[in-house]
């Protein structure tokens, strides 16, 4: 969900979902890595990060995103992801342990590609 301008307001969403899906684990993620705003670090040591880069409805537009990514030399994937609106697919680039490589992962990917990507953890 979002993006969210004001801190206050994604986290009032976060707390929404959580009470209303008890099966969610829904977190705010900084998507403007370069503003000053301190960043939350995950308490997780192994997280990884990943560049989502593309959603799509069809699995062959993703699939195509991830062959042209992948003949790149990037390390791209899509994944299934459903929910009661349908199905997405989503591709994403990575995953790296560390959040700095995976930002200049996403700059890499802006410069060489001009897509636009979401630094975010993975599950």
């Amino acid at each position: 969900m979002g993006p969210f301008f004001q801190l206050s307001d994604a986290e009032a969403i976060v707390q929404r979902l959580q009470t209303q899906h008890t099966d969610l684990s829904p977190r705010v993620l900084d998507t403007r890595p370069d503003d000053s705003l301190p960043v939350s670090t995950p308490s997780d040591p192994l997280v990884r990060w990943v560049v989502q880069v593309g959603s799509f409805h069809d699995a062959k537009n993703a699939e195509a995103l991830v062959a042209r990514l992948r003949l790149g030399g990037l390390t791209a994937f899509s994944e299934q992801v459903t929910s009661e609106q349908g199905s997405v697919y989503k591709v994403r680039v990575g995953p790296e342990i560390d959040r700095d490589q995976a930002t200049a992962l996403a700059l890499k990917v802006k410069t060489d590609y001009d897509l636009d990507g979401l630094v975010m953890t993975i599950d």
